[in-house]
């Protein structure tokens, strides 16, 4: 069974969302997620997403021999961008032809994630869509369970490094 907030929750997570330094904290399966609606430019506002307490990795980031990380996937807006800007395009059409610059691909898009969210409908919609679990959850758990992973995290990390001085 797939638990999720009650409808009033979400309103209330949507309206939290519409105010600014508000933020929602949420478990979504086995992330913890904190989204906060802050200044991302001089003049924009934008919902922020860090997942697991990282607000940006350029790990999560799709290059062409990476795909798409599942945080990225989940919680960031996919952008749909063209593979080549309009401008080229038309050079390379009266170059190459038409037939050509659909054989190489120039006409296909690529999804490109961000970590911004312009409003709190699309974003619910989102989380709602790609997490089977979502819980919310107050400060202090998302506090203690982010503290608790990266004392995880530190302990694999010493596990993974040999140590220093003995036999040379």
């Amino acid at each position: 069974m797939t638990a999720q907030p009650s409808r009033e929750q979400w309103a209330e997570v949507a309206e939290r969302l519409d105010q600014i330094w508000c933020p929602v904290y949420l478990r979504c399966d086995e992330f913890l997620v904190r989204a906060c609606r802050q200044q991302v430019k001089y003049n924009r506002l934008g919902i922020v997403v860090s997942v697991n307490g990282v607000l940006f990795d350029p790990a999560w980031i799709p290059l062409r021999d990476r795909p798409m990380s599942e945080e990225a996937r989940r919680f960031w807006m996919p952008h749909k961008k063209a593979v080549m800007p309009r401008r080229m395009l038309k050079r390379l059409e009266e170059i190459l032809g038409k037939r050509e610059c659909r054989r190489r691909g120039y006409y296909d898009h690529r999804i490109v994630p961000d970590p911004v969210w312009n409003r709190p409908g699309p974003f619910i919609r989102h989380l709602k869509k790609h997490n089977a679990s979502i819980r919310l959850i107050d400060e202090l758990t998302y506090e203690t369970a982010l503290a608790a992973m990266r004392a995880r995290a530190g302990r694999s990390q010493q596990a993974a490094q040999p140590l220093e001085g003995g036999d040379r």
